[in-house]
């Protein structure tokens, strides 16, 4: 991702800002483009951290969901509900 972003930086600056050919743009960049390069690729790469680590917790999070849910799937017929309105709880 970061090299066809690269790539296609330096076929927006030959193209569109008229700034060189493609092979002096890659070969011989300013020192700007280099900056403004590596910024764009680092906060690109920072973002793909940050969204492998919410992956990760909704992963662990959803098996720990499933788990739960299948712990109350074999407990749940277990125990016994008795059908008691509000005015019987309220008489006694």
């Amino acid at each position: 991702m970061g090299l066809g972003f690269y790539a296609a930086d330096i076929i927006i600056d030959v193209l569109v800002f008229r700034s060189g050919t493609f092979i002096e743009e890659l070969l011989n960049p300013t020192f700007h483009e280099i900056w403004m390069r590596t910024s764009v690729l680092l906060v690109a790469v920072a973002f793909a951290i940050y969204v492998q680590l919410l992956l990760r917790r909704e992963r662990e999070a959803s098996v720990g969901r499933q788990t739960v849910c299948n712990l109350l799937s074999f407990s749940l017929p277990r125990f016994t509900f008795s059908r008691m309105s509000l005015a019987d709880l309220v008489q006694t």
